[in-house]
C-alpha cells in the first residue's frame, strides 16, 4: 500500500520507468475498491479479498523499482530505503491506531475486546503471526478483530525488511533472467507453502503467514526485472491486445472467487498474482485502451488515498457492525464510506503530502518556525498537541483495560476445556452393536419405541456452534467423542473421515454439525457416507443463521436426508426460534440455545 515512487533521473538500462505510471495507479484504486466493496458485501463481491493480493503485487513492484533506480544512480540502497518505507507508513498508522482503539473502547463488546495484543502486534508489524497464532480467521465473520486487517501491513513489512538485502545479492547477477527467474522461484515457493498449509487443514495458517503469503510481492519484484527486457520486444499492438485480455480475468477474479471456493487456496490466489504481475509489466509501457480505462481520475484519486482508505475502513467496518448489526450491509456502507473517505483524505492532504514532499525534519522545522514567527498560532500547535497527548492517553488506558475474550470466545474456549478434561477421564469402551447391520437393515425392533442410542456411540463433528454446545452434548450424551474445529468446513468432511478410518476411530453413529461456515457440493456427503458404509448410522445438523449461504446448505443437507431415509436430520434451525441467547452473530448459541440444540439432536436419534 505504499505510493509509486516519484520522480527519479535515469541512469542506466537496468533501471525501471521512474516517472509516474497512471494506468498503475488505477490498479491501485481497483484494489483499494475491492477490498472495500468485499469487507462491506462479503456475499456479493466475494473475490474482493484479492485485492490484497494485488496490493502485494503493486508493493513488490514498485519497491523493487525503487531499489534498482537507486542503484543505477549510484545512491545509497539500504538506509535511505528503509527512511523512506518509515516516513511512509508510520504516520497515517499512529494517527488511525489511537483514534479506533479509544472509538472501539467506547463502543465495547466485541469490537472494543482484545485490543492490547492486537495494538501490540501492530505496533510492531506482526499481527499476521498473531492472528495466524491465535486462531482468529480472516474470514471469520463472527466477530473479527478492529485491526485484522493490519495483517497485511506486517507481511509488507517484513518482506522490506529481507527483500533489499536479497536484493543486493540478485542484482550482481550478471543476467537479468536469472534475476526473474530466482525472484519468481522464491514466490512460487511461497504459493506452494499456501497450499500445503490449505490441504493439511490450515488456510489461516497459511493465509496470515509471511512465508506462505508473499508470494504476490516476489512476483510484483521479478515483474520488476523483467518489465526491461520484455516490453521492448513487444509490438505496442500486441502489449495492448494482452492488456485488455488480461484485465478480463482479473476482474472476473476479483468478483467472484470466494474463500471459499476449493481451489481459491490451491492455487487460486497465486494465479491472481501471477495475472497481476504480467498485466503490471505490460502497463508500464502500454498507451492503449485498457491503460487509458485504468489512468481515470477517479481512480487515480483513490489511489493517491488508498493506504489511509485501508487503514481507516476496517475499524470503521466493525465498529458499525458492532452498532447496527452486519444484517443490513448498505446501512454499514452509507456509514462507513463517508467516513472513510473524510478521514483518509485529511490523512493524505494535511499528514502524508507534506510528509512524502518534505520529510519528518521540514515538517519540524516548519513547527519551530510557526511557534517563533506566527504567535497568534501558537494556540493551534497546543491544541493540537494536547488533544494527540489526550487520545493517546485515553486509548492506551482503554487498550490496558479492554476484555482479552468476547463472549463468543469465552463460550467456545469453555466447549474446548470441557472436551480437553473429557479426554482426560477414563474411556468407556465404546459399543461394539452397529447402529445398522452390515446388510444395511435395520434391525428389528424389539419394542414399539426404537433402542436410545448411548454417548460412547457416536462421534461428533462439527465446527464452532459445536463447540460453544460441547458442554451440553457432553452432559447430554455423556461419553461422546467431540470433534470440533472453530472455522471448519463440510468439504473437510471426507477427507477427515478418511483419516478417522483409518486410525479406527469412527463409531456406530456420526453426528456432523457443519455448515455455518460456508455452502459445499452434494457430493461431500456422498463421499462421507460412502466411507462410513452401511453399517454406520449418519445424522447431519441443520445450519441456521444469517449468513447468505446458510440456506443453500441448509436445502441440501435436507434433499440428502430425503433422498437417504436412513439418514436422520436434526432440524436446527427450525427451533432457533426457540432460542434466546444467540451471540451477537446470530449462529452460535449461549447455554440456554445449546440445550435446545441437543434436544434437537435426540429428536433426530429418536427417529424410526
Amino acid at each position: 500500500m505504499t505510493l509509486p515512487p516519484t520522480s527519479v533521473p535515469r541512469a542506466r538500462h537496468d533501471a525501471v520507468p521512474a516517472r509516474r505510471i497512471f494506468a498503475l495507479d488505477g490498479l491501485r484504486g481497483l484494489a483499494v475498491t475491492a477490498v472495500v466493496a468485499f469487507h462491506l458485501f462479503p456475499q456479493q463481491i466475494p473475490g474482493g479479498y484479492l485485492g490484497v493480493d494485488l496490493f502485494f503485487v503493486l508493493s513488490g513492484y514498485f519497491i523493487t523499482g525503487s531499489l534498482l533506480n537507486r542503484r543505477a544512480s549510484g545512491k545509497p540502497v539500504l538506509k535511505v530505503f528503509w527512511l523512506k518505507r518509515a516516513r511512509r507508513i508510520l504516520p497515517p498508522l499512529l494517527l488511525m491506531l489511537p483514534v479506533a482503539l479509544l472509538l472501539a473502547a467506547l463502543v465495547g463488546g466485541a469490537a472494543g475486546s482484545r485490543l492490547l495484543p492486537q495494538s501490540l502486534s501492530a505496533l510492531s508489524f506482526s499481527s499476521n503471526w498473531w492472528y495466524a497464532i491465535s486462531g482468529q480467521g480472516y474470514f471469520d465473520t463472527a466477530e473479527p478483530p478492529l485491526l485484522q486487517h493490519l495483517w497485511s501491513l506486517g507481511v509488507e513489512e517484513q518482506f522490506y525488511l529481507l527483500w533489499p538485502i536479497l536484493f543486493i545479492a540478485l542484482a550482481a547477477l550478471p543476467r537479468r533472467r536469472w534475476r526473474v527467474l530466482l525472484t519468481a522461484s522464491m514466490g512460487l515457493l511461497s504459493a506452494g507453502l499456501l497450499t500445503f498449509f490449505a490441504l493439511n487443514g490450515h488456510s489461516d495458517r497459511g493465509y496470515f503467514g509471511s512465508d506462505s503469503h508473499s508470494f504476490g510481492l516476489f512476483f510484483g519484484a521479478a515483474a520488476a526485472f523483467l518489465g526491461q527486457w520484455l516490453n521492448p520486444r513487444l509490438a505496442p499492438w500486441l502489449r495492448s491486445s494482452a492488456v485488455l485480455i488480461l484485465l478480463l480475468p482479473l476482474g472476473y477474479l476479483l468478483i467472484s472467487l470466494s474463500e471459499r471456493s476449493w481451489w481459491a487456496f490451491r492455487g487460486g490466489i497465486p494465479l491472481v498474482t501471477l495475472i497481476s504481475a504480467l498485466l503490471i509489466v505490460l502497463l508500464s509501457t502500454d498507451r492503449g485502451l485498457g491503460a487509458r480505462l485504468l489512468s481515470i481520475s477517479p481512480l487515480h484519486w483513490l489511489a493517491q488515498r488508498s493506504y489511509g482508505i485501508y487503514l481507516w475502513h476496517w475499524p470503521l467496518t466493525v465498529l458499525c457492525h458492532q452498532l447496527i448489526g452486519s444484517s443490513v450491509p448498505w446501512a454499514t456502507a452509507s456509514v462507513v464510506i463517508p467516513l472513510t473517505l473524510l478521514a483518509s483524505s485529511l490523512s493524505w492532504k494535511y499528514l502524508e503530502q507534506p510528509l512524502i514532499a518534505s520529510g519528518y525534519r521540514t515538517a519540524w522545522r516548519r513547527c519551530q518556525e510557526v511557534w517563533r514567527q506566527r504567535p497568534e498560532r501558537r494556540w493551534q500547535l497546543i491544541s493540537g498537541l494536547t488533544a494527540i497527548g489526550m487520545i493517546g492517553s485515553l486509548a492506551s488506558v482503554a487498550t490496558l483495560l479492554s476484555p482479552q475474550q468476547t463472549e463468543l470466545q469465552a463460550s467456545i474456549s469453555q466447549g474446548q476445556q470441557a472436551i480437553a478434561q473429557q479426554s482426560q477421564l477414563p474411556a468407556a469402551p465404546p459399543s461394539s452393536q452397529p447402529a445398522t447391520p452390515p446388510s444395511g437393515k435395520p434391525p428389528a425392533p424389539a419394542s414399539s419405541k426404537p433402542r436410545p442410542v448411548s454417548g460412547t456411540e457416536i462421534l461428533a463433528i462439527g465446527d464452532s456452534v459445536m463447540l460453544a454446545s460441547a458442554p451440553q452434548l457432553l452432559s447430554g450424551f455423556p461419553g461422546i467423542d467431540i470433534n470440533a474445529q472453530v472455522g471448519r468446513q463440510m468439504w473437510d468432511l471426507p477427507a477427515l473421515l478418511q483419516q478417522l478410518k483409518q486410525s479406527k476411530a469412527l463409531r456406530p453413529v456420526l453426528l456432523v454439525g457443519l455448515g455455518s461456515n460456508g455452502d459445499f457440493s452434494p457430493t461431500v456427503l456422498e463421499d462421507a457416507q460412502r466411507i462410513l458404509g452401511p453399517e454406520r448410522r449418519l445424522v447431519l445438523i441443520t445450519p441456521s443463521g444469517p449468513r447468505d449461504w446458510i440456506p443453500q446448505a441448509r436445502d441440501k443437507i435436507k434433499d440428502f436426508g430425503l433422498a437417504h431415509p436412513a439418514v436422520k436430520i436434526a432440524r436446527w434451525d427450525e427451533v432457533r426460534a426457540q432460542v434466546t441467547d444467540f451471540a451477537s452473530d446470530g449462529i452460535h448459541p449461549g447455554q440456554q440455545g445449546a440445550t435446545i440444540y441437543v434436544s434437537c439432536i435426540q429428536a433426530a436419534l429418536r427417529q424410526n
